[in-house]
């Protein structure tokens, strides 16, 4: 890892330096380097790779400017070189060698400005490569291959040759003829460009915001997380809505920056707001699970295990302090936690004991594994021969969960060997898409009838069985049930001026849930 960079003259006195890294390298590297190398000479020059007693130096020399840089690691050389602008990484050039060329491109690498002499600056580098611009439209003559004009005037005489020439490169932002179509037609007076004011523009009025700009510059400082937490990103910079445009148009100012530090910030509990109050304090806990499993052809149950999440609605005034405790906590497995729980009453008892944020936000996730069975079976079966498959699917309940499961899907693709398909249910509707997907939704079970899908599948010519099975994927929801067994036992809330609402609630739906065949 490169630490620094240093630009040296002729005499050997720093014309630039750049830290790379925060352990500063002194200058007096540069005054042993210089020493060797009026010590050895010449050929001194030409190594590019070299000891010192304390890091290891780049070096390269470009018409009497010598480029420098340190490590203190072993790194390999060649990329020590190739950063510091070896061959055509960084390629400078004199004002001479540029009249050979048919093209030039100027790509411009800020520098930190310092004074050279009395009267001249470091102003920028600029890297040739190929833009493709008539050498004969070549702007400035530079003076040195480091030392340039001002930089406003470099601008302009670029500018100026975009406008006269309407075949560019990529590069330049402005590519080929039809971009200057426009342009054209103004120049021959068959249209007319009035000035707009920017109040009047409906497009900056509307979509050109700077909130994402704003969140971005709140969040990270100097490279680093600094503020994450939505509640104060919330307060700091409010969200844009048709009145803080209007605001900001009439007033100018397109910042919507809070002045005043959220309240949050100076707290241990950043992820809530201070001083809240609600006409009614209610607080729900929902259990929302969904179940993944494999079923493989013969019927047996692969895997199955639940993976599910605590969702608590809070609207509590004040700063509440809440315990919530589980019946049955050791069945979970790979918890997770929102920032608000503290560790230690869950490690020692069980227990989640919390600040909430208000609104909705997710407690906690986990899983349960190894589960013995499923709410539903999907038995399909597939038979072919002579050149087509008939199919049959029964779906019904394998363990009563005490609620009626509804919302039951099946669907399956199609294999690319079928031609056509004719399939038909005495429950529900069946669907086949364009991309070969069929969709069954069954709905709810009825008590009277098993539902079942079957038809028949026409295989390509000279196919006589299917060698393709398809899998089926399944999907189900089943309200005030959690699958997994979890129970709630109690929730208690502290630091309230009133008497809360409570609800509680569970859902199970399916996740991964495929069927072999």
């Amino acid at each position: 890892m490169l630490q620094c960079i240093f630009l040296l003259s002729d005499s050997g006195e720093v014309m630039l330096e750049k830290q790379l890294t925060g352990h500063r390298v002194d200058r007096s590297i540069c005054a042993w380097f210089w020493e060797q190398a009026i010590s050895q000479g010449d050929s001194f020059k030409l190594v590019p790779v070299i000891a010192s007693p304390t890091h290891y130096l780049f070096q390269i020399v470009r018409e009497g400017i010598t480029f420098l840089t340190c490590t203190q690691v072993e790194m390999p050389p060649l990329m020590g070189i190739e950063m510091i602008g070896l061959r055509d990484h960084l390629t400078l050039m004199e004002p001479s060698s540029l009249k050979t060329l048919d093209t030039i491109e100027f790509r411009k690498i800020r520098v930190s400005k310092k004074q050279i002499g009395t009267d001249r600056r470091v102003g920028d580098l600029y890297v040739v490569e190929s833009l493709h611009l008539p050498q004969s439209t070549f702007p400035v003559a530079l003076s040195s291959f480091y030392i340039l004009r001002p930089l406003s005037i470099v601008t302009t005489a670029v500018l100026f040759i975009l406008s006269h020439n309407t075949i560019f490169h990529e590069r330049t932002k402005h590519i080929e003829i039809n971009c200057h179509f426009v342009r054209q037609h103004l120049q021959s007076a068959s249209i007319s460009l009035p000035f707009i004011s920017s109040a009047l523009q409906l497009v900056d009025f509307f979509t050109k915001t700077h909130t994402t700009a704003q969140l971005l510059e709140e969040m990270i400082d100097n490279g680093f997380p600094l503020t994450t937490e939505p509640n104060i990103l919330r307060e700091m910079i409010p969200p844009p809505n048709i009145v803080s445009k209007m605001l900001s148009v009439v007033t100018g100012n397109s910042s919507n920056v809070s002045n005043t530090l959220p309240g949050a910030t100076a707290t241990c509990v950043p992820w809530r707001t201070m001083d809240l109050k609600h006409s009614n304090n209610e607080v729900y806990v929902d259990l929302v699970e969904e179940m993944d499993a494999i079923i493989n052809r013969d019927g047996a149950l692969v895997k199955c295990e639940v993976y599910g999440e605590v969702q608590v609605n809070s609207h509590l005034s004040g700063l509440p302090d809440l315990t919530l405790s589980f019946a049955n906590p050791s069945i979970l497995n790979d918890v997770r936690f929102h920032p608000c729980v503290r560790f230690r009453p869950w490690e020692s008892h069980q227990i989640l004991s919390f600040v909430p944020p208000d609104g909705q936000f997710k407690l906690m996730s986990y899983r349960v594994k190894k589960l013995k069975s499923t709410p539903i079976y999907v038995k399909p079966q597939l038979t072919s021969d002579s050149g087509t498959c008939r199919v049959s699917v029964l779906v019904g309940i394998r363990n009563d969960p005490g609620k009626t499961i509804d919302s039951i899907t099946v669907q399956f693709q199609l294999p690319p060997c079928i031609l056509s398909a004719d399939l038909t249910s005495n429950h529900g509707t069946v669907n086949i898409l364009a991309d070969k997907t069929c969709s069954w939704s069954v709905g709810r079970i009825p008590k009277d009838k098993a539902p079942s899908m079957s038809g028949t599948l026409v295989l390509e010519t000279g196919l006589e069985r299917l060698h393709v099975f398809p899998t089926f994927k399944v999907g189900f929801r089943i309200m005030g049930v959690a699958l997994s067994g979890l129970q709630i036992d109690k929730l208690d809330l502290k630091n309230l001026p009133n008497r809360p609402y409570k609800g509680f609630r569970a859902l199970t739906r399916a996740g991964e849930f495929e069927v072999r065949s």
